[in-house]
């Protein structure tokens, strides 16, 4: 066995015994693989990486991720071209953050879209009744008839939410909705008539399921002059035609 440390070794039986002390065949002679670092050299030839900007054909072209490169201004990207990936100067993965609809500036608020102007319908919460937008009103009467509560608002619904009412002595009472003062306009009954007994009541949560018609106010109405107290929660929005 031949121990002799050199390259170019003939392709021989003795050449073919220095393999042992990390020699390699180069085609035609055996030469010893080393380096100044003590470290095993690979010959990278092919697949080992891919030029930017470089035509590349699918399922065919070689293509190894093996970083990004730092461009105060980047350059695009070729169709069908490999591009390295961009990242910043303290090597993080490049984010456009510019992200945004094309066409005019949008419009929070309902209605018909066109090609020209992008619309969004901006929701507060996914109930009507919700606690940031629901208001209240104090129900106290002394009078009979109509007596208006929640006063009515051009181009609005009003939804109510809870109902909460205690008559003193016993009464009969409904739910109206109309125009003007008291909703003595066009007025419309929203409940039939229900008699309390003395000290009687009623409360329920519509969630919004009872409404005024478009532009009415609510009001309440009793017969003869009976003491009505509670409270009704409600929510004002514009009516959508």
């Amino acid at each position: 066995m031949t121990i002799t440390q050199a390259d170019g070794l003939a392709d021989t039986l003795d050449g073919l015994n220095t393999t042992s002390f990390l020699y390699g065949h180069n085609g035609s002679t055996w030469d010893r693989i080393t380096s100044t670092s003590r470290a095993l050299d690979v010959n990278v030839k092919s697949g080992g990486g891919h030029a930017d900007g470089a035509a590349f054909t699918a399922d065919s072209t070689a293509f190894t991720p093996d970083g990004g490169v730092y461009e105060a201004s980047p350059t695009t990207c070729a169709d069908n071209k490999v591009c390295i990936g961009g990242m910043s100067t303290d090597r993080r993965p490049l984010v456009d953050a510019d992200l945004h609809l094309a066409g005019t500036n949008a419009d929070t608020d309902v209605g018909t879209g066109t090609s020209a102007t992008q619309r969004v319908a901006v929701a507060r919460d996914s109930e009507l009744c919700n606690i940031i937008d629901t208001l209240s009103a104090v129900v106290a009467e002394t009078t009979s008839g109509s007596n208006e509560v929640i006063s009515p608002t051009a181009g609005q619904t009003v939804y109510i939410c809870d109902i909460v009412l205690v008559g003193t002595p016993a009464t009969p009472f409904k739910i109206v909705s109309g125009a003007g003062a008291d909703c003595v306009t066009t007025p419309v009954d929203k409940t039939g008539a229900m008699d309390f007994a003395a000290n009687g009541g009623f409360a329920h949560y519509f969630g919004g399921r009872l409404k005024s018609d478009e532009a009415d106010g609510i009001c309440t109405d009793a017969g003869g002059s009976n003491e009505i107290n509670g409270v009704i929660t409600y929510v004002k929005v514009a009516t959508v035609s």
